[in-house]
């Protein structure tokens, strides 16, 4: 039977499971270039928890930990993401405080910019978009706020090789600033990211996101 792509988004925390990852302190801000249609490039920053580190996604895309095809796929659907926008960086969230070898891919996250897009971004300006595997596909948009639109994307994957079918989620953020639009797109086939306290993860790392000429004082 094909699983309800949304139903461990809608469950409550009390019936998940521990999830794999723990987020007691958050490290000091991370920064990226983000290019732009003219003058200096801006200053686009993230926090991630401690125990968590954001590795370049195309060193992990042949030797993910357990699921390369995820990584390989996730790394090709958020390209898509992108749209009209230029990618700012594209990465896999791991746990750090376990050996490197046993580092499994929590999450890939990718994140696009773009100064063309006018107004409050929408589903339909970065719409995602389904790949060759995809079997089976389910999309609810819910408007957070005048600013801010979540895309939650459940697809199941046929991946090569005769393996079982693979469930992937995406949780896409759309967010005017005032340079222009803003993607931040958390995408996962680990079944133990797709709760309640995962899904919090991902919003206070969108919550931390700061965009700008210049990077702020260290605090």
């Amino acid at each position: 039977m094909t699983p309800n792509f949304l139903h461990r988004h809608r469950e409550t925390e009390q019936h998940e499971p521990v999830p794999p990852f723990r987020a007691s302190a958050w490290g000091e801000p991370q920064s990226w270039p983000v290019r732009r249609t003219d003058g200096e490039p801006l200053v686009f920053q993230i926090r991630l928890p401690l125990e968590i580190e954001l590795v370049d996604i195309a060193t992990l895309a042949g030797a993910a930990r357990g699921a390369p095809d995820f990584v390989a796929e996730g790394a090709a659907e958020l390209e898509q993401v992108a749209g009209p926008a230029g990618v700012v960086l594209a990465g896999a969230l791991r746990p750090s405080d376990v050996p490197e070898a046993e580092r499994p891919v929590l999450a890939t996250l990718t994140v696009a910019f773009s100064d063309k897009v006018k107004g409050p971004p929408s589903a339909e300006d970065f719409p995602i978009a389904n790949s060759e595997h995809t079997t089976k596909t389910h999309q609810e948009v819910v408007k957070l706020s005048d600013k801010a639109t979540l895309i939650v994307h459940g697809s199941t994957l046929q991946l090569d090789g005769g393996t079982e079918p693979v469930v992937m989620m995406v949780w896409q953020y759309l967010l005017e600033t005032r340079y222009g639009a803003l993607v931040m797109a958390f995408s996962t086939a680990n079944e133990q990211m797709m709760y309640p306290r995962p899904r919090k993860l991902y919003t206070r790392i969108v919550e931390s996101m700061f965009i700008g000429e210049q990077a702020p004082p260290a605090s």
